[in-house]
């Protein structure tokens, strides 16, 4: 695990150390996976749909816009909890700036339905000026790992495979 120290006199176990982007809710930080607590963004091989109903492929969007909030900046992280596979879930900061709020904000994470009511007010902002993934359409995230495959509910997965030739 990476260095075990809390940050700003914050008590609690905070990850600080080397960071790698995974995917748009997802850092490498010291060498420990960790989930961004609170949004949950479009899969790395996830499409989605324009207005005009034009596969794009939100997935690495969403990931180069994680990267980009990043941007060299220090980054620490503060445990919620353990996941199953390993992984921890955490509240994450570049610098003083809460790296789920950004990407909420910005349109390119929804807010995890289960944990994400911190997040919401910036999804539904992201959504009412149509930034990030809501200038078109998209399955959410946690339909498309149950195995639902659509760009966007109605446009099936067939579509974004015609787009990429």
């Amino acid at each position: 695990m990476a260095a075990s120290t809390p940050v700003d006199g914050v008590g609690g176990v905070d990850l600080v150390g080397k960071v790698e982007v995974v995917d748009g809710d997802t850092l490498l930080v010291g060498g420990k996976k960790v989930r961004l607590y609170g949004i949950d963004a479009p899969e790395t091989d996830q499409y989605c749909a324009t207005k005009h109903d034009k596969a794009f492929h939100c997935g690495r969007l969403a990931t180069r816009a994680l990267r980009l909030f990043l941007s060299g900046a220090d980054v620490h992280c503060k445990i919620r909890r353990q996941l199953q596979n390993g992984m921890v879930l955490a509240n994450c900061y570049a610098g003083r700036n809460d790296l789920s709020a950004q990407m909420a904000t910005a349109g390119w994470a929804l807010a995890d339905p289960d944990t994400g009511a911190d997040y919401r007010r910036g999804e539904l902002a992201a959504r009412a000026t149509k930034e990030g993934l809501f200038k078109g359409n998209l399955l959410p995230p946690w339909e498309w790992r149950a195995g639902k495959r659509e760009i966007a509910p109605g446009l099936p997965w067939d579509d974004a495979a015609k787009a990429r030739k």
